[in-house]
């Protein structure tokens, strides 16, 4: 899934040129979230963006992320991924600045929107968090994973049929883009269908093919 970059969203590659142990004043590096290499944002109009529709809403989905939110900026609401309406965003996954707690917002055919919560997840700034969003159409159910786990799910039918892309690293708020995030993300996977948990851990452990 080839990604536009908007603002100055850069891409963050380890040459593991740094090795303290042949040289003891080189400054180490944060290692990547997986891999060799993950997206950097700033918070401050930096996003990725997919070319043409990715995801048909009509059917059954599921979107997954790896995501490091930076602590200082751990208090205001950052979206991580979201699949772009006309005014708002159909789905949303984010980070929430007043619970500081990961959470899906999805907005059903008359604009009204439903939140769900990771209540038990643990949402730590400056820490690597893997969440996936799956809507289940046969089940009329939406589940968010966080870390692997099952951490909200509740019975839901958006009335919305629509063939959107994806947005990574902001949402839209009121006819326009904002919740831009601040922090690094990874791994991005959009799938047709609903991901099983064993699937949505072998994405956590950075295992793509599922």
């Amino acid at each position: 899934m080839p990604l536009t970059f908007g603002g100055d969203a850069t891409i963050y590659n380890d040459d593991n040129s740094c090795d303290p142990g042949a040289d003891p004043d080189c400054a180490p590096v944060p290692l990547p979230v997986v891999g060799a290499g993950h997206l950097v944002l700033d918070g401050d109009g930096d996003f990725a963006a997919a070319d043409g529709p990715v995801v048909d809403t009509g059917d059954s989905f599921s979107l997954s992320a790896h995501v490091r939110v930076d602590g200082a900026s751990r208090d205001r609401p950052m979206t991580v991924l979201s699949l772009p309406g006309a005014d708002g965003s159909l789905a949303a996954v984010r980070y929430s600045g007043a619970s500081q707690q990961f959470e899906a917002v999805l907005t059903d055919a008359n604009g009204e929107e439903t939140a769900l919560t990771a209540e038990n997840a643990w949402a730590s700034p400056d820490d690597d968090h893997h969440l996936s969003l799956v809507y289940d159409d046969a089940a009329d159910e939406i589940l968010l994973y966080v870390d692997g786990d099952v951490s909200a799910r509740a019975s839901y039918r958006p009335g919305w049929t629509a063939k959107t892309g994806i947005e990574v690293g902001r949402s839209r708020v009121a006819g326009g883009w904002g919740e831009y995030l601040d922090g690094v993300v990874d791994e991005v996977h959009v799938h047709a269908g609903v991901l099983t948990s064993d699937q949505v851990i072998y994405l956590r452990l950075g295992t793509a093919d599922v």
